[in-house]
């Protein structure tokens, strides 16, 4: 009688104990799989996520509540131009060569840089713990062979490959090797060298090179297989793309605001020098870094030869009398104007401070890049309007012809540049200019207008960045997730055609 009366007791706790697990494991589940949802693929940022139980029974229902902008318009504007998705395209494969090389995983970056011709875009390791690496190429205008939608699909549609790879045991890492200072300590610490200083290491060299039972009778080599999944390699390509557009959305305001900055300080017909407009950094976000209040002028200057010079000083005044322009940009040891040294410690400011997450690799040369391509389309769009505009008194003709000599002297300078701050070089060049009387090719006779060239190139440099900021932001993540789409159909077309 009483086992009969307890077996309906075990009963039930046995199954209030199993309800419960099934209780929480459900709730583990649902946990997980919100927050898998919660990841914005678009971005590829986590969102932060608040989880509420909506009652406190066994099995508790979970609903997400989301702290981002829920009325968050799609972005509706024109597309990013397709040079400048080529140049983030650029850019990415030098920032995965980078990952490649910080790994030593030499047969990879050799793969990356292969693939459909592109060993121009390699990157020098330079050694040392917290090197990237040296990017050998930073022009604008030959970086990706294709267009960035045919490499990617190409590297998608992509078949497995497999290497073996083999090497030699104590080959010397290319950016590890000391050079010949250091390569005579090392043979002095093995008693060869006579009477040359030694270096901290070489005591321990020699007892290594002295050891017996460390000697080999040949040389040795280690041999595995490598397998290479384009598929993979091009899912981390677009995920370094959307990381870039996020980084490349924020540098190309800063862009933007440096050309309301230049025009001020160095009181161009553009920049107006004041003339009652709005700081452009005061965060007011009037045509500056929104939400920023980092403004240029207000900055350190890392400048440390002409400290006593002020920013708004003209270039001519600044420059020694055996310093040519053209010195300043072949010689990286010479001091710039402090006016180009406060827009690059304004925007490295934002991305260095403790509350942002890590930049990608060669964030510093990505924004002189953005520079120098803004600087160029500005340039360009100006000599266009220009050569559309004539007047009686031939200015606008002469002050053509005038930028376009300019642009014959600084476009190759963009393609090979020695240094970085070569674009706000070009605009304070321009500013600093005076007008002068020009014999024209037509015949006539007309004055240039330097400050006129100056303004128009400031305000397409300006509109250029602050549209290029929206379109990188709102259109380059809708473009991956097209090729993502695209290439999921076309497995899924190739599965149905191989079933029978």
């Amino acid at each position: 009688d009483r086992s009969a009366s307890t077996a309906p007791r075990l009963i039930d706790q046995h199954q209030a104990i199993v309800q419960r697990k099934g209780a929480a494991m459900l709730a583990l589940l649902s946990t997980a799989m919100l927050y898998s949802a919660a990841w914005h693929s678009s971005a590829g940022v986590f969102r932060h996520v608040v989880l509420h139980p909506t009652h406190s029974g066994p099995a508790a229902a979970v609903t997400m509540a989301s702290t981002d902008d829920e009325n968050e318009m799609p972005y509706e504007g024109p597309p990013l131009p397709a040079k400048v998705c080529s140049l983030l395209m650029q850019c990415a494969i030098q920032a995965q060569l980078s990952y490649y090389n910080e790994f030593k995983n030499e047969m990879r970056a050799r793969w990356l840089e292969s693939f459909l011709g592109h060993a121009h875009l390699r990157v020098e390791r330079t050694g040392g713990r917290k090197s990237s690496g040296y990017p050998l190429y930073r022009g604008l205008s030959d970086g990706l062979r294709c267009s960035w939608t045919e490499y990617l699909q190409t590297m998608l549609r992509g078949k497995v490959e497999r290497y073996e790879v083999r090497y030699k045991i104590g080959t010397a890492d290319a950016a590890d090797t000391a050079g010949s200072a250091a390569s005579a300590a090392a043979a002095a610490g093995a008693g060869s060298a006579g009477d040359a200083d030694e270096a901290p290491w070489a005591a321990a060299s020699a007892s290594r090179a002295a050891n017996p039972y460390l000697k080999q009778s040949g040389p040795q080599y280690k041999e595995y297989s490598e397998v290479v999944e384009p598929r993979r390699v091009a899912q981390g390509l677009m995920s370094i793309c959307r990381q870039l557009a996020l980084e490349w959305s924020s540098d190309l305001l800063s862009v933007s605001s440096e050309s309301l900055y230049l025009g001020d300080v160095c009181g161009s017909g553009g920049g107006g020098g004041g003339g009652g407009r709005a700081d452009p950094f005061d965060g007011s976000g009037v045509g500056g870094v929104q939400n920023g209040g980092d403004a240029f002028a207000t900055r350190d200057v890392d400048c440390s030869e002409r400290q006593d010079v002020a920013p708004s000083t003209p270039l001519g005044e600044y420059l020694a009398g055996n310093v040519t322009v053209d010195a300043l940009c072949m010689d990286p040891r010479i001091a710039l104007p402090p006016a180009l040294y406060a827009s690059m410690r304004a925007a490295s400011g934002k991305w260095s401070s403790d509350f942002s997450e890590a930049s990608s690799p060669f964030r510093a040369s990505n924004l002189d890049l953005l520079q120098r391509a803004c600087t160029r389309e500005a340039a360009l769009s100006a000599l266009r309007d220009l050569d559309e505009e004539q007047n009686e008194s031939n200015s606008h003709a002469a002050s053509a012809e005038w930028l376009r000599e300019k642009l014959d002297e600084w476009l190759p300078r963009f393609e090979s540049p020695r240094r970085h701050q070569l674009a706000g070089l070009f605009v304070l060049e321009l500013l600093s200019s005076s007008p002068q009387p020009r014999q024209l090719s037509s015949g006539g006779l007309g004055m240039t207008e330097p400050a006129l060239v100056a303004s128009r190139v400031l305000a397409h440099r300006e509109a250029i960045a602050r549209d290029w900021a929206a379109a990188v932001a709102g259109s380059v993540p809708t473009a991956l997730q097209e090729l993502l789409r695209e290439d999921l159909e076309e497995q899924l077309n190739a599965e149905s055609e191989e079933r029978p």
